[in-house]
């Protein structure tokens, strides 16, 4: 089996975490690193996303010695917040998955600042999605690696964000 293979059999089979457990499981990524994620639906690919576009060994190295977090921890970790600013994931699943669960109540409760879309939105993340992460030697596999599974090389396209124009 090449490396290409192992890590998409990875991404398909191996340890799948649980956004819950963020807080321990954060640790089990390098600090500053490339790479790709495949998030889950029970059994469904939900989502496919890579990390580290435009990071250089040379950046990594320096957030490394810095402690700062950098590519694949910190994407999972805007996911996992819940929080919709800047992060195109949680918009998606607030749209099409978190409002169709709201009654007018909450509906009212969001417009008052009562309750907040993010939390709601972290929330449905943390009950209903787990994922898997490989960590990866560029920024050019990171993104190869990603096309190819949004185009259905695990055996099926990810459900939010598959490959356009088939």
């Amino acid at each position: 089996m090449d490396d290409r293979e192992h890590l998409f059999n990875h991404l398909r089979t191996g340890p799948l975490y649980s956004f819950t457990d963020w807080k321990e499981v954060k640790g089990l990524i390098p600090i500053a690193t490339w790479g790709v994620y495949t998030i889950w639906l029970d059994e469904t690919l939900f989502y496919v996303g890579m990390s580290g576009r435009g990071l250089t060994a040379e950046a990594i190295a320096k957030a490394e010695s810095q402690n700062k977090v950098k590519g694949l921890r910190g994407r999972l970790g805007m996911h996992q917040s819940g929080r919709r600013s800047g992060d195109q994931f949680c918009v998606y699943v607030s749209d099409r998955f978190v409002i169709r669960t709201l009654n007018d109540e909450q509906i009212d409760r969001i417009s008052k600042s009562l309750i907040s879309m993010d939390d709601l939105t972290r929330e449905w993340i943390h009950k209903h999605l787990k994922f898997r992460f490989a960590v990866t030697t560029s920024s050019e596999e990171s993104f190869n690696l990603e096309n190819s599974i949004k185009a259905g090389a695990l055996g099926e396209k990810p459900l939010l964000n598959p490959q356009k124009g088939d």
